[in-house]
């Protein structure tokens, strides 16, 4: 019988590739999708990104991407992102009638996507049966599918990263040196320390070409290419990006700044690496039975990991799904409500874009702005069902002062969204 197992496995692993990947795909596909709307995180970054693109869809185009709100210089800058992410969301946006569920599931088939073309690109850098393990990998890691769970600037990465390692173990030629380099500037523009490994990227070509002045200059022209819109942003506004992110630099470097690196500073090397560990197990491991066990072994793991969850959104509170932020902006237009802001008293962002998103853009109200809080006559509040607004220390809260407290709504996991209504 374990003969009979053997031989089975072994004639997956080796003649049917294609229907093993639809399986894998399959299997992917209801990780994510499984529960989807309950699961998905919208929390302040994702409300931001929205509010970003849906203001040139309502407005204008700008040349600006959002802003970081945990990233600003010792000289109180604020650190914008390139502007390419934004202009992505809207086309999104548009078709998905600015559903944040539907624009999560777009994140969520490009990754999946991405594990795929990891084994077609693969098997051409080394084999089907590499290729096949490294995008089962890929698939099931819990970075993976927790990132596909939500909005994020950084989740096109590891697809511009397998792009750049299949062209560069292609033939070197000016034309593909020039993709290489437009995608370098794509990725700049959505992560800056990717900077990092444009210049390792631009050392390997030069080291590998004859005409190393034309490959330069390739590689500069494409990269302007990538990052255009920041590059006309900076022109035109006396170089903000590059003044605020070299002193942000300095600050770092200083220590001045609390950023550190972190995993997702790496996730264009993602693919790559998961065609390295495929490749030492193919090679180490001929026992064919054991590596099936390694491979579902893996899945399991990964599937257990506590960023990985079939029943709840990751990195916010439980009760305070997209379903739950969307039910409480109801309740607040149901108060009819004039000149008013909104808070919320849950995480980093007491400026309470999560509300911010979905009042303005699904409701289409007129709320007061992020720094308008002291003209409002009404406050619409997402905090802890006991917090003591009269003994507040937050700023947005304080610049209703005197006030009176209602509490409008109440989740059963413990928050509770509140109207303070000037007196």
């Amino acid at each position: 019988m374990l003969n009979n197992m053997k031989a089975y496995l072994k004639n997956w692993w080796g003649d049917n590739h294609l229907l093993l990947l639809t399986a894998v795909a399959v299997l992917a596909l209801f990780v994510r999708f499984y529960n989807f709307e309950n699961r998905i995180t919208f929390g302040p970054e994702q409300a931001i990104s929205l509010i970003t693109s849906g203001d040139m869809i309502q407005n204008d185009i700008s040349l600006l991407g959002q802003e970081n709100v945990q990233r600003v210089t010792s000289h109180g800058h604020i650190i914008f992102s390139g502007v390419l992410f934004s202009y992505t969301l809207i086309p999104l946006q548009i078709l998905f009638s600015y559903n944040p569920i539907s624009i999560t599931g777009y994140f969520a088939l490009l990754n999946i996507l991405t594990g795929i073309l990891i084994y077609f690109l693969g098997k051409q850098l080394v084999s089907k049966r590499i290729a096949l393990i490294a995008s089962i990998l890929f698939l099931f890691n819990f970075w993976m599918i927790y990132h596909s769970m939500f909005i994020w600037i950084l989740n096109y990465l590891p697809l511009i990263g397998l792009v750049t390692i299949y062209l560069l173990k292609q033939k070197l030629s000016i034309k593909n040196i020039f993709y290489i380099s437009v995608l370098s500037g794509l990725a700049v523009s959505l992560e800056y320390l990717y900077i990092v490994f444009s210049l390792l990227t631009l050392t390997y070509l030069l080291a590998k070409s004859k005409s190393k002045i034309k490959v330069f200059i390739a590689f500069i022209l494409g990269n302007l290419i990538g990052l255009l819109p920041t590059v006309l942003f900076d022109l035109k506004h006396d170089f903000y990006h590059l003044r605020t992110l070299t002193q942000y630099a300095l600050d770092v470097f200083h220590s001045t700044s609390n950023s550190k690196i972190d995993y997702y500073h790496f996730l264009p090397l993602f693919p790559l690496v998961f065609l390295v560990i495929a490749f030492l197990l193919s090679k180490y491991i001929k026992n064919i039975f054991v590596l099936s066990l390694i491979v579902f072994s893996y899945i399991f793991i990964n599937l257990s990991s506590p960023l990985v969850s079939f029943k709840h959104p990751i990195g916010m509170p439980e009760d305070l799904t997209w379903k739950q932020i969307n039910t409480f902006s109801g309740a607040i237009v149901e108060n009819n409500p004039q000149n008013y802001n909104v808070a919320t008293l849950i995480d980093f962002d007491s400026r309470g874009h999560v509300l911010r998103y979905p009042l303005t853009f699904i409701f289409n109200q007129s709320i007061l702005g992020p720094e308008d809080y002291p003209v409002a006559d009404q406050l619409f509040v997402i905090a802890d069902p006991n917090y003591k607004f009269h003994e507040s220390q937050n700023w947005e809260v304080n610049s209703l002062s005197p006030f009176k407290v209602d509490k409008i709504d109440q989740t059963a996991g413990g928050h509770a969204l509140f109207k303070l209504t000037r007196l």
